[in-house]
């Protein structure tokens, strides 16, 4: 998946504030594997799951998105 989203970095100009670098393409691998693999039961499990990873990721202070994240502790 990371080089996948490598390609997209480098096909497409996107910088500025927030811009997508190698260390979030890795990060949203990693957590994108891990959404994979703890629901493996079901499509809708780990598409609820890779829905909630993005989510978190775009969420700021002043726009907070965390209504889908698992519940427990803050990291």
């Amino acid at each position: 998946m990371v080089i996948q989203l490598r390609n997209v970095r480098k096909t497409r100009k996107l910088g500025g504030k927030g811009k997508f670098t190698e260390d979030l393409a890795k990060k949203l691998s990693t957590f994108n594997g891990l959404s994979i693999r703890r629901n493996m039961n079901g499509d809708t499990d780990v598409k609820k799951a890779v829905m909630a990873t993005f989510h978190h990721m775009i969420s700021t202070d002043d726009n907070p998105h965390h209504k889908n994240c698992p519940e427990g502790e803050v990291q």
